[in-house]
């Protein structure tokens, strides 16, 4: 959990690499995670990173190092995925952003260019993090956009997986709610915020914390899922919190569902 005013500045490099022949910058992207084998670049496979450093390096014409504040799954899309990388090339921020979406593929796009301290890291300098899950909650199936969410024709009672997210609020251990094969060993995180809204026959269920384990928000919206078809108690969220144990929390929710909304780097309650 980020604590202090300016998170980056915890995170300086070192001094022969802030020389100032080179400089940091700050992106932030969209995009339709469809077709993509998640963030991070793999051997032989079509990836988000992989396209993004293909179309700064025809730009900057060196090879540069992509931080990046999430490591999105395969069919994860993302509204706000921050990444900082250094360069030496001098170019204006707008002109850098209109560059890369020049080359950037149809379903990939650069909101935003801006240039940063040589501390900031889009990883380590992240306070939290919102990412939304949405449930098309009607009996027939979309015939546009299943992309973007997961069908779910039986009704769900949103009031029941409400409660269910009061238990989930504030600092715990979400071991439950994570992958067996999650990246990080310390599995306590917290949660500052946990909102379900239903509009127009969808259920769009966001959740804000300081992190988030492997599979966790899917693990909890799965999870929830179960306590609205009347599947689960809402207590037994609880329990499953309590009881540490993967088996004792619901399914993982498709990943197709799943968009990361917003990084940002001041504390939570700061701006």
């Amino acid at each position: 959990m980020c604590a202090i005013p300016n998170c980056y500045t915890a995170f300086l490099l070192p001094t022969s690499v802030r020389s100032g022949t080179l400089q940091n910058l700050k992106l932030v992207l969209e995009y339709d995670g469809t077709r993509y084998h998640g963030w991070q670049s793999q051997p032989g496979l079509t990836t988000v990173q992989g396209e993004l450093e293909k179309a700064i390096t025809a730009i900057v014409r060196h090879e540069v190092s992509l931080q990046a504040s999430s490591r999105t799954d395969a069919g994860v899309h993302a509204e706000g995925h921050v990444v900082s990388f250094e360069t030496s090339k001098r170019l204006p921020e707008v002109k850098m952003r209109k560059a890369l979406n020049a080359l950037l593929p149809a379903d990939i796009a650069v909101k935003n260019v801006e240039r940063v301290p040589d501390g900031f890291h889009a990883r380590f300098g992240a306070c939290w993090k919102t990412y939304r899950y949405r449930l098309w909650n009607r009996p027939r199936r979309p015939a546009c956009g299943l992309e973007r969410c997961i069908h779910v024709p039986r009704p769900l009672a949103v009031e029941p997986m409400r409660v269910a997210t009061r238990y989930l609020l504030g600092e715990h251990d979400f071991a439950a709610f994570a992958h067996k094969e999650a990246h990080s060993k310390v599995t306590r995180r917290r949660i500052y915020k946990f909102e379900i809204a239903r509009a127009q026959g969808c259920i769009d269920i966001e959740v804000s914390g300081d992190g988030f384990l492997y599979n966790m928000v899917r693990i909890l919206v799965g999870t929830l899922i179960e306590v609205g078809k009347g599947q689960r108690s809402v207590g037994s969220v609880l329990a499953a919190l309590r009881s540490k144990r993967r088996q004792q929390a619901g399914p993982t929710a498709p990943a197709r569902g799943l968009t990361l909304r917003e990084v940002s780097y001041t504390p939570w309650g700061a701006a």
